[in-house]
């Protein structure tokens, strides 16, 4: 250590210690002439001593502190590294924070749970309160408080207010509890309501009535019965639909919202549709019925046919002919009888018989008749009249009634007259 001596003065570095007659006082200090030196805590006991501890604490002195112009309060001086920095740090007291908003930007963070509100770099002062703490403030707009979490006035409830913002939630809400799925819950104009729509998508726990779609398979499928208005008839679209008026209620399908089980059916009852079977419908025509949907029919299509009877056989006052097969008959169908057996049946009542034709006239038989048939074809239909003496009867079998030039008969004595052109048979009975 370098040292020199000016006066009663010693010079080290760049201090000054007054020299003269040094001692160790009582209270462990070291005294020159009046200046004190504590040497409490050193083992320090001469003034070279001093000197010595004194230049090397300066050195560390001049190793201390980190701090900048922007980090010391504007106004006040710190020394920093052996140097004398003064502070630019501006210092916002209660009375400034009052008159201006220091907010800059709000934003959520990364996991979105909490709220960062950016402040420009300053020293707040604060303020003692009640319990002698003191504390600063920081003021936020709720304009940007509000706007920075998303909160508008519709994610409100009606006559609820937060951060200035009034709710109008659920003000233009019209539903009504028929119209929530059954035990849903939703705010309607700021009242709390349990909806009442029956839920038709589940079987257990569903609306009343609710069956399974199969007893095996299907049994958690839900199907409600039909009971309302049916309609078979031309939609809008020119496609022709039968439309079931479904019973009220909410029903499943793709993509099921949560609270529906999955999908909902409308059940109707087959004998709507009747009770045909493929047997009496024309083949290759296809119906629905109870027994089957969209079934492919079988019966034989005679339409424009002429088949052959063989069985002539009597009924009362009527001869009944056999048709020989099942299938479908129109009016250009025909069935064939052969006259040998119409003469067979007659000869054996053992009585006489005519065959022939009529003009419209008289037609003389020579005997009184007890049985006479005419027939022939009305407006391309099968027509039939038979007279009998024997039970006093005239009927007719037509094609359909109401037809025009039906075929007339009146007997009169050993003949008749047939109203129009037909093939006649005309018996008289002798047993």
């Amino acid at each position: 250590m370098k040292k020199r001596k000016i006066g009663k003065y010693i010079v080290v570095g760049t201090f000054m210690i007054l020299t003269g007659v040094v001692g160790v006082s009582a209270a462990n200090t070291l005294t020159s002439n009046g200046v004190l030196y504590s040497n409490a805590g050193s083992s320090v006991t001469t003034v070279e001593g001093a000197l010595n501890e004194l230049y090397a604490n300066y050195n560390s002195l001049l190793a201390k502190g980190n701090a900048s112009a922007s980090e010391i309060l504007s106004g006040k001086t710190a020394l920093v590294g052996g140097k004398e920095v003064t502070g630019t740090m501006t210092n916002i007291d209660r009375s400034i924070v009052e008159k201006q908003y220091l907010w800059t930007g709000t934003q959520l963070n990364e996991h979105n749970t909490w709220l960062v509100s950016w402040i420009p770099s300053a020293y707040y002062s604060g303020w003692q309160t009640s319990n002698g703490k003191m504390y600063a403030e920081t003021y936020i707009r709720q304009s940007d408080l509000t706007s920075s979490i998303g909160l508008t006035s519709d994610k409100l409830l009606k006559g609820q207010t937060v951060a200035g913002v009034s709710g109008t939630a659920t003000s233009d809400a019209t539903a009504n509890a028929s119209q929530i799925l059954s035990g849903k819950t939703a705010y309607v104009n700021g009242n709390k309501v349990t909806g009442t729509m029956p839920n038709r998508s589940c079987v257990a726990g569903g609306a009343s009535g609710v069956v399974g779609l199969n007893k095996t398979n299907y049994i958690g499928v839900a199907v409600s019965p039909f009971d309302g208005a049916l309609h078979w008839t031309e939609n809008t679209d020119g496609v022709t639909r039968l439309s079931l008026q479904v019973p009220h209620g909410v029903y499943g399908g793709a993509g099921n919202p949560s609270g529906l089980c999955g999908d909902g059916y409308v059940g109707i009852e087959t004998t709507v549709f009747g009770n045909a079977s493929a047997n009496q419908v024309l083949s290759g025509a296809k119906f629905t019925s109870q027994n089957g949907l969209s079934v492919t029919g079988s019966m034989a299509n005679k339409s424009g046919a002429t088949v052959s009877a063989t069985t002539v056989t009597e009924s009362g006052t009527n001869a009944l002919i056999s048709i020989p097969s099942n299938g479908y008959y129109d009016t250009n169908s025909k069935i064939s009888v052969p006259i040998e057996t119409i003469k067979n049946e007659v000869s054996s009542l053992g009585g006489t018989y005519k065959i022939g034709s009529t003009t419209g006239s008289y037609q003389e038989l020579g005997f009184v008749p007890d049985l006479v048939c005419i027939w022939g074809y009305v407006n391309g239909i099968p027509s039939l009249r038979i007279y009998s003496r024997l039970h006093n009867t005239n009927i007719g079998v037509y094609g359909y009634n109401g037809d025009s030039g039906q075929p007339g008969l009146s007997i009169s004595g050993t003949g008749f007259t047939a109203y129009g052109g037909y093939t006649y048979f005309a018996a008289k009975v002798t047993n």
